[in-house]
């Protein structure tokens, strides 16, 4: 659900399989998460006009965390969303430069930039060895290495800039 339940959908999801289980410990346990996995919450990251109230936090938590990590926020985002650090555009943008700096978010960066540049075709590269000596798998790695450090240069080093990716030669 990507937040704390709410009382009524905690006695939906939690509470009613167990009392309806009665001393079916396994029964309640399969109820519950059948439950949890076919609910649209569980589902779907966002619901059309779905506006619970205090949810924004939540929302936008998740909301940057698969945007930049591709997956659930650490307890670290939880926390400054219970702490109200996402309750406004400046505490946002505070806590996004925060998550981008973290760890989690380099290997999407790097994905990305693998997308983009159509990358994942690299292995079925075939150069004419007469006009290209020397061109193997080994360089071929090299390249991609080459393109993951000048990424990580433009990004994650003291006075990086990502508009050097667009202007560089």
């Amino acid at each position: 659900f990507r937040r704390p339940l709410a009382e009524a959908e905690q006695a939906k999801f939690v509470d009613q399989p167990f009392d309806a289980a009665g001393d079916n410990l396994d029964l309640a346990v399969k109820q519950v998460v059948l439950r949890t996995l076919t609910s649209p919450r569980f589902l779907y990251r966002e619901l059309p006009g779905d506006t619970t109230p205090g949810d924004a936090g939540y929302r936008t938590a998740a909301r940057l965390s698969y945007i930049l990590w591709d997956t659930m926020p650490t307890e670290d985002v939880w926390k400054a969303v219970r702490e109200g650090k996402f309750s406004d555009p400046a505490k946002v943008r505070e806590q996004a430069w925060a998550m981008l700096h973290h760890p989690r978010s380099k290997p999407k960066l790097r994905a990305f930039f693998r997308h983009w540049l159509n990358l994942e075709h690299i292995p079925e590269i075939a150069k004419d060895e007469k006009q290209f000596p020397g061109f193997d798998a080994a360089v071929i790695a090299d390249l991609e290495r080459s393109l993951e450090l000048y990424v990580d240069d433009c990004f994650w080093t003291e006075g990086s800039d990502f508009k050097r990716l667009m202007t560089a030669d």
